[in-house]
């Protein structure tokens, strides 16, 4: 709970990172 509530921002990014990570269409942009 305190992660969540401390560090949205880190969470945020590690989401991001996976979708990326799953999403072929990140790649593709990222290319």
């Amino acid at each position: 709970m305190i992660e969540d509530a401390t560090m949205p921002s880190v969470q945020a990014s590690m989401w991001k990172v996976a979708v990326m990570s799953l999403s072929p269409k990140a790649t593709e942009v990222k290319s």
